[in-house]
């Protein structure tokens, strides 16, 4: 709690947060900050643009230049920021895909029904759409190419930090739920010599070969990581994957891994370890959307080690990468 608020307000400022999530997902849906520069917009200029209810979005707008996103002008229009400039579709940094997908659409929907997912064995996801999240993607290719861009711009930064990683030497290295092939495309460069696999499902696979056409020493393969994934890697990779699934789920997934490394081999799971006290910590608010989208969870090191344990594994090292990641590197048993 925030020294000075008393407890009233901070359950209030909590549970608020929503109105907020709502407001800064509109902005990003209606891509409004593509059409927002620096010498400022009118609401009758922006509302023409983005095809939005002129008073209406002046509400909106009200809303987010009050919270910081943009500046109000001295002639009542609105002008950029850096806060809104992550919200462009066309900054190298942008979150616009992720704040569209993830606090929108079926994402919403399954926090819509998270009362199923703490009163029942179905997620909020199933409970709603009555199939898992995943399957969805499958069937819907355009929620799903945009929960693919999502990721790979939300973990952008992420990647930058675990390409800087020392990795021990290696011929080829191996992906496993790659989607775009982002972090691949970031540590091969470091590695002449080495090559590539983005392995993920096999409609993901298709969007990342296309988008990999002109990155050289980098293929993607389609399969499923539950029946094989692809063998005789000197590296393998689970960025953001575990945590999508239970903890039998997960070992069924380990031990694909492990069946197919060599000897000397190496797997590095990258994932939000949570703290083992209750410090704040966003891995307790990432679990909780585990809950509502995919039935996976956020795990302690001292799980995953035990999860590893039960697939042939040995926990090898624990690298704290910002913001709040763990890489996790672990090797035959």
């Amino acid at each position: 709690m925030e020294q000075g608020m008393n407890p009233a307000d901070m359950v209030l400022q909590m549970a608020s947060g929503l109105w907020m999530s709502r407001a800064v997902w509109a902005v990003a849906h209606f891509r409004i900050a593509d059409h927002v520069e620096e010498d400022g917009i009118t609401v009758e200029e922006l509302a023409e643009q983005t095809g939005l209810q002129p008073d209406r979005l002046l509400r909106l707008m009200r809303i987010v230049t009050a919270f910081g996103i943009f500046r109000a002008l001295a002639d009542g229009s609105f002008a950029a920021t850096p806060a809104s400039a992550v919200l462009r579709s066309d900054s190298p940094h942008s979150l616009r895909a992720f704040i569209d997908s993830v606090f929108g659409g079926e994402h919403y929907e399954a926090f819509g029904r998270i009362g199923s997912a703490l009163s029942s064995p179905a997620t909020g996801f199933e409970a709603h759409f009555d199939m898992p999240c995943f399957e969805f993607y499958t069937q819907n290719p355009d929620r799903g190419a945009l929960f693919a861009q999502a990721m790979s711009d939300f973990t952008g930064p992420i990647d930058e930090t675990i390409a800087a990683f020392d990795f021990p030497p290696f011929k080829l290295a191996v992906d496993i739920g790659g989607s775009m092939g982002t972090l691949l495309s970031k540590i091969l460069p470091r590695y002449p010599d080495a090559s590539g696999i983005v392995f993920d499902l096999p409609d993901v696979a298709g969007r990342a070969r296309a988008a990999l056409a002109d990155t050289p020493r980098l293929e993607a393969v389609g399969g499923n990581f539950f029946d094989e994934v692809p063998g005789d890697g000197d590296l393998y990779f689970l960025k953001f994957i575990l945590h999508d699934w239970t903890d039998a789920q997960s070992v069924a997934i380990l031990k694909n891994i492990r069946a197919a490394m060599k000897p000397d081999s190496a797997l590095y799971i990258m994932e939000m370890v949570l703290p083992d006290d209750l410090s704040p910590h966003a891995g307790w608010l990432l679990d909780y959307n585990m809950m509502a989208m995919t039935g996976g969870r956020e795990r302690t090191r001292s799980e995953y080690e035990s999860l590893l344990a039960e697939s042939g594994f040995r926990l090898d090292s624990a690298t704290p990468a910002p913001p709040n990641m763990t890489i996790l590197g672990a090797v035959p048993a």
